[in-house]
Parts: structure tokens; sequence; C-alpha cells
């Protein structure tokens, strides 16, 4: 699956890509298993070291070694207040050589941030929710909400993974909910035309595609045609950073079409602007990659010598992060004697002659050429159905990150257990029944769940402004604007903290089938 899903994302974006088959190679897993290994050495120095340091009398009291650590100790928290300023910090500074480190440096010192809040949140959540326990779930809720307390170390780790998990899954869902919102509105507010047309086999990133524009001149005499907008572009290397250099029908787009126009005058009035003139629009990520203002000169090598393009407006466009430089057609000609298309766009003077110019066009063309012809809500939603599959990567990531942190969940429930043999053991000779103790233990489980995915939530919202004003802003130029997925935030939410229980069924079992005269002699 993650195969087809980076494989249709690089076809789609950048490069025709035809993986088949997954590949294992030893020698590219080495550096990964010894960064692995090398993580898990230094992860373990400071508790060995204070493991070491710490008197045998206090680790033999169940509880207390934590109570040193994390109860009455506000360094953590004070640690957590920095991390998260100083991810603050880092969040506004620009990129180095087109990559965000500062922003990916942020997203890891949030997430440190959450580990070093971890204890604190357990506690307060305890104190917030053991009279609530208390009220609903009897003693078995009261125990299970105080024996948070009883090894925070253990219980703090499994609610920062929790956290972290869900803040993945949340900051994610949030980036790519508002991205695919965004991408909907200007969909919707770009693609004006009624039919678009091109060469089978081409994509909006493949230009060697191309039809003959005296051909498709031919377009215009179909009875019905408003308006063709041709549409011819090539791959460039601009300041040594691939480009793409397109030529479009100003005249038409001013009448019949539209651009989101970020700075600059609108699209209705660039005609008078960019019609036989050495004048161009650059996309928004073209502009900041190459910081590009309106007024500046663009320098270009063409077959037929330099050429010096006024930048006469910044525009949206989300279809190419590597970003566009669009002049008008009589221009590219101009420059490179080119006057194939790509593709080209028809505006008709009424909609209901769509099948019947649809036909004329096959007609004209179909007979030498094999085009793919799509009206305008069929062309939005191979485009939705595109974004979909570039992200799909996302929520295999997701998955595999949740499963980890309920795994977790897990393995720290099943531990406390064992730790607490004696306990659950002395709890079944004063009058504990089976399923009281099962109930005890999967309220703890709920508790750790609830509040990792609170913790989670939180943080999720933190991260996802910086992937979207930080990481992405400075990787592909993009202006997302912020969309909130409430229902998919609540259902997860939902889903995270019923997992949570689910996680907890088989260390509750196992808590209530110990046999009290051995879970006592262990002690």
């Amino acid at each position: 699956f993650s195969l087809n899903a980076v494989s249709v994302t690089v076809n789609n974006l950048y490069t025709p890509s035809y993986v088949t088959e997954v590949e294992f190679h030893w020698g590219q897993s080495w550096p990964y298993l010894l960064l692995g290994v090398g993580l898990s050495l230094v992860s373990s120095l400071m508790p060995a070291i204070d493991a070491a340091r710490t008197s045998p009398t206090i680790v033999m009291r169940r509880g207390s070694y934590d109570v040193k650590i994390f109860r009455g100790d506000r360094r953590l928290t004070l640690l957590a207040l920095a991390s998260f300023v100083l991810a603050g910090i880092f969040s506004l500074l620009p990129p180095i050589g087109g990559f965000p480190y500062f922003g990916f440096l942020a997203v890891f010192l949030v997430i440190m941030g959450v580990s070093f809040l971890s204890p604190s949140a357990l506690l307060l959540g305890r104190d917030l929710l053991k009279g609530v326990c208390k009220k609903y779930f009897g003693g078995e809720g009261f125990l299970a909400s105080m024996n948070l307390s009883q090894n925070i170390g253990r219980n703090s780790l499994a609610i920062s993974s929790l956290a972290i998990a869900f803040m993945m899954i949340i900051s994610m869902s949030i980036m790519v909910h508002s991205f695919r919102q965004t991408v909907i509105v200007w969909i919707g507010q770009t693609l004006k035309a009624d039919l678009f047309v091109q060469v089978a086999g081409g994509r909006d990133i493949d230009y060697q595609y191309t039809l003959p524009g005296d051909r498709v001149g031919d377009i215009r005499k179909i009875p019905g045609v408003a308006a063709v907008d041709l549409f011819r572009a090539q791959d460039i290397s601009y300041n040594d950073k691939p480009a793409v250099l397109g030529s479009g029908d100003f005249k038409a787009l001013s009448r019949y079409g539209n651009l989101v126009i970020k700075s600059g005058p609108s699209a209705k009035e660039l005609a008078a602007e960019m019609v036989g003139q050495d004048r161009a629009i650059v996309s928004e990520s073209f502009a900041l990659k190459h910081e590009v203002e309106i007024g500046d000169s663009l320098y270009l090598e063409t077959p037929n010598g330099s050429a010096e393009l006024q930048v006469a407006a910044v525009y949206y466009d989300y279809s190419r992060e590597r970003g566009y430089i669009i002049i008008d057609r009589s221009i590219f000609i101009k420059y490179y004697s080119d006057t194939d298309v790509n593709s080209f766009v028809i505006y008709l003077s009424n909609k209901n002659e769509i099948e019947n110019v649809r036909q004329e066009i096959l007609k004209t063309l179909g007979a030498d050429y094999n085009l793919v012809i799509r009206s305008n809500s069929e062309l939005k939603q191979n485009v939705l159905e595109i974004f979909d599959k570039t992200f799909a990567i996302t929520y295999s990531l997701e998955i595999i990150a949740g499963c980890v942190a309920l795994l977790g969940l897990f393995n720290t429930l099943i531990a406390l257990i064992l730790e607490r043999k004696r306990e659950i053991g002395i709890l079944r000779f004063i009058g504990g029944f089976r399923e009281q103790v099962k109930r005890m233990v999967l309220i703890e489980a709920g508790i750790l769940g609830f509040i990792g995915s609170i913790l989670g939530v939180v943080a999720g919202v933190i991260v996802s402004y910086i992937l979207i004003f930080v990481i992405n802003k400075q990787s592909f130029g993009w202006t997302i604007q912020i969309h909130y997925p409430y229902a998919f935030v609540l259902f997860s939410l939902l889903l995270f903290w019923g997992v949570s229980f689910i996680a907890g069924l088989y260390p509750a079992k196992l808590a209530a089938s110990l046999n009290p005269k051995e879970a006592v002699r262990v002690g």
C-alpha cells in the first residue's frame, strides 16, 4: 500500500513512476538499524545514571522512585513551557537553502514539550477525575484514579506516547482537510471553462504530448463555442531551480475565465497588461521561492534570444509546487517559435451544448489524435481524486502511529499489574470481586486514554499550524486556509478513547485471574 501511495504521489506531482514491487537492500538498511540502536542507547543513559545514584531503600518502596522524580518537581513543567516557547521562536525563522529545518525542529520541540508535560497532565487529570470516577463508578473508579499516581513515570510514558500518536493523527487530518478545502475553493473559482481537452497519455506535469495549434484553431468554428484558450508549457530552470513556463490566451481569460490573484490587477484587467507585452504573471510558490514581487524583472534564455519579462501579478496555484511563469501566447511564440499546444479549454455560449460540442471536437480531431475531453464537473472530480490519492500515505502512517501507541498502553498496563500483584491480592482478600478488579483496570486504561487524547488534540492543533504556515509554506510556497474537521476530530477522539478500553481488556482479565494467595506471597 505504501509503495503504491508514494508511487501515485510522485507520478501525479513530479515525474512518471512505474515502480511495481518492493525491493529490500541490506546495504540501505544498516544505517537505519544502527541509528535505532544508537538512539536506544542514548535514551537509556539518563535512566541508567539516575538509577545508579538512587538509594536501594528508596527503590524498594514501590512508587517512591517516581515520587522523587515527578511529584512536586516543577522542572519538567518548566521544561515543557520552555520547549513550547522555543518551538514558537523557531517557527518564525526562515528556511535554510529552501528547506524548513527550523519548522521541523519546532515540531520536535512540541513533541518534547508534550513529553515533559505528561506527568503534570497525569496528576491534574487524576485530581479532576477522581470525584467523577467515584461518583459514577464507585470504589473501582476511585481506586483507578488514585492508582495513576502510584507509578507516575510509567503512566506518564503511556500518556505521552498516546498523546504524540494522537497529535500526529489530528495535525495531519487538520492539514490535509484544510488543504483539501482550500483546493476545492480554488478550483471552484479558477476552473470556469466548460470543456477541457488534452491528448490521451499526457498529464498536467508532462508536456511532451502536443497538438498542432492550427488544427486546434478549427475548434473555434464549431457552433456554440464562445472562446478557446490554448495552453502550452515546458519545464525550465530558473536560478538553478526547476520551474514551469506556461502560456495562454489572456483575452479569453479576461472575458470568460478567472484566476485567484494574490497581488496585482484582477483577472479581468490582465488582458490590457499582458496581451502582446513582455510581461508575466507568476504563481505564489514561484514568487516565494525566488523572492519575486510585482514590478520585478525575470530574465529567460530562449531560442530566439534573451527575454526580460516584467512581473504583472502573483496568483494562487496549487497544481505544481515548483511554480509557474505564465506569459501571453503571442509572446511565447515570439521567443520559442512553437505554435503547438499541450491542452486547451473551451468556453461555450450555451452550457446545454456540452455533449454536442464534445462530439464535434472528436469529429474534428479525433481521427488523428486520441483525446481526453472532460467537462467542468468531471475535471473537478478528477482533481479531488488525485488529491486524495496523493495523501493516501498519510492515512497508513496515522494508523501505524496509533497502533504503536496503543501497544505501548497495553504493555504499560501489563507491567503495572505485574508490579501490583500483592496489592491486587490484598484487594481480593478483603472482599474485592474479580469483576471489580477487572473494572478497575479498564477504568485506568480509559483514564490514561482520555488524558492522552486531550493532550494529543491540543498538541495536534499546535503542530497543524506549524505544518500549514511554516513547513508547507517554506517547502511548497502554498497558502492554505485553516479548516477544522470537527466531526473527524470528535470521531477520532471517541474512537481512540474506546480503543484504549480495548487495549485494557487483556490486562484487566489478567489482573482478575491472579491467585490471591500467590499474589500476596510475591511481596
